[in-house]
């Protein structure tokens, strides 16, 4: 998944989660008010640690992919060059021949 839309995604999990705490705060005493707000601050907390996570693996597939595709490279080249080597050899070999 690309960072853009985990981005996108979190953000539309934490406005909800601060929509929810105003409400929280409004519409309750203090007491509960304070347990349900420390709550959902721990909640957007949790949100933004998942976010981090998710930004970390993407960033990390997106290199292992690049790895992968530098290694495919370098192995083609490798069998583009023996191929060369058998060719010239060959050529050499029917010259001798010759």
């Amino acid at each position: 998944m690309q960072a853009s839309s985990i981005q996108y995604q979190h953000f539309w999990i934490e406005l909800i989660l601060g929509v929810v705490m105003i409400i929280v705060i409004a519409t309750n005493p203090l007491e509960k008010g304070l347990v349900s707000t420390l709550i959902l601050g721990l909640a957007i907390m949790a949100s933004r640690t998942i976010h981090r996570g998710r930004v970390v693996s993407a960033k990390r597939a997106q290199q292992r992919r690049a790895q992968q595709a530098e290694i495919a490279r370098r192995e083609e080249e490798r069998r583009l060059k023996q191929e060369a080597l058998r060719q010239a050899q060959r050529e050499a070999a029917l010259k001798y021949l010759d």
